[in-house]
């Protein structure tokens, strides 16, 4: 694999979505990116953020949901970011995480450490 897109919370199109061979998203990273016509192969976290609907539809297309506990020691961020990393690609490409409450976009800096 050369490519992995990961999807958090605040990835607000339009942007350039680089093609990619993976693409995961965080919870509400989702919902960004929905309809925007490109596969999304896992979708993680603890589903706080996500509409059960958006959950259903990409069900049915595939996507593969890892649901966790809300509460756990993990950030949603964190563990797609690990999960992208199980899977070696050669690029991982963060979009999103620039909003919302200070405490998660400066969690987001912290997965660039990952």
């Amino acid at each position: 694999m050369t490519r992995c897109n990961v999807f958090l919370h605040g990835a607000k199109p339009p942007f350039n979505i680089q093609d990619s061979d993976v693409n995961i998203c965080a919870d509400s990273g989702a919902t960004s990116v929905e309809g925007l016509g490109f596969d999304i192969q896992y979708v993680i976290g603890d589903m706080d953020s996500i509409q059960p609907s958006t959950l259903d539809k990409l069900k049915e297309k595939g996507s593969k949901i890892f649901r966790h506990p809300m509460e756990k020691d993990l950030s949603d961020g964190e563990l797609s970011i690990l999960k992208a990393l199980e899977l070696t690609p050669s690029e991982i490409i963060l979009y999103g995480g620039r909003s919302g409450r200070i405490d998660h976009v400066l969690s987001c800096f912290q997965l660039l450490y990952l």
